[in-house]
């Protein structure tokens, strides 16, 4: 860098560095921020960008596709040892329980 340049400001389109060009990927993970028309999201975190891998643990949308935890099994916190279930497959719906509740009936009307 040029002694006589200043410290670049990212996202605004001139290059204060005197690198060649503006800053627009901050963070360094490959993919430039949402502010110039790119992809990562934030663009202040390198673990966070399109091709990350989505994390359970922390309640960030790693992977910037707007659907935080996508694929993480949910727990009821009301009820935490009670029934959990993916993200893709939803809890089991009413219909199922009554219909397995009639065949419970029936069985045990026979006996």
């Amino acid at each position: 860098m040029d002694s006589d340049c200043p410290e670049e400001i990212p996202y605004d389109g001139i290059d204060q560095d005197c690198d060649g060009s503006d800053l627009t990927d901050v963070d360094g993970d490959g993919f430039d921020a949402v502010e110039v028309g790119g992809d990562d999201c934030r663009d202040g975190n390198p673990a966070i960008h399109p091709d990350a891998q989505e994390s359970c643990a922390t309640g960030a949308d790693e992977d910037c596709d707007a659907v935080v935890d996508e694929g993480c099994e949910i727990i009821d916190p009301a009820d935490p040892g009670g029934w959990s279930w993916s993200c893709s497959t939803g809890p089991v719906s009413g219909g199922l329980w009554l219909a397995l509740g009639v065949l419970w009936l029936a069985t045990r009307a026979r006996a």
